[in-house]
């Protein structure tokens, strides 16, 4: 019994230590459309972004961050990042400085969606995207989990603030689905 609760204790710590990394350096720019980073973690590089992306709806502007991240393997860019290295620390560091982009980014604009699109078959990723959405991690108090939504190729797991008509909603998911995983 001792050995059980000494394992669930061990990860917990593990767990918040991971969350508690952050990269060894970040520098984000915005690029007229996207906040871009490259960031560092030892002798890791990764890239973030998070794509703001607006649309008319009803005389009046709809915004959503298409919020991404990838790592440098052997100098090319791949979003295989999960189960490489020490995972969890790496996540750690990826939500470390989301969390403060998306946080500053949300305060300064109004925004009507959060959104992590993966491409369909990547089921790690869908699932870690769902446990941020459902978690308190990124420190979005009033932000929730809205849906995990699905079209050929691809899934999103889809985060708001406010309480989107249906027809709002529609009209984002027409415009993700349209975008699909491209960052441009």
């Amino acid at each position: 019994q001792s050995m059980r609760l000494k394992k669930i204790f061990t990860n917990l710590v593990s767990i918040n230590e991971a969350f508690d990394t952050k990269f060894d350096s970040i520098d984000w720019n915005f690029d007229g459309e996207s906040f871009v980073s490259i960031a560092t973690l030892g002798s890791d590089e990764f890239k973030l972004y998070i794509q703001v992306k607006s649309l008319d709806f009803e005389g009046r502007q709809l915004v959503w961050l298409n919020v991404a991240f990838s790592r440098f393997i052997d100098g090319k860019e791949t979003e295989l990042l999960l189960n490489m290295g020490i995972q969890s620390k790496q996540l750690g560091a990826i939500i470390s400085a989301l969390k403060a982009k998306i946080q500053d980014i949300t305060t300064q604009y109004e925004i009507n969606a959060i959104v992590f699109i993966a491409i369909a078959n990547e089921e790690k990723r869908i699932s870690f995207y769902e446990k941020l959405a459902h978690s308190s991690k990124l420190g979005l108090h009033n932000w929730r989990y809205l849906a995990t939504v699905q079209w050929p190729g691809f899934r999103a797991v889809v985060m708001s603030e406010k309480n989107l008509t249906k027809d709002e909603f529609q009209t984002l998911k027409a415009d993700f689905e349209k975008r699909g995983k491209s960052l441009n």
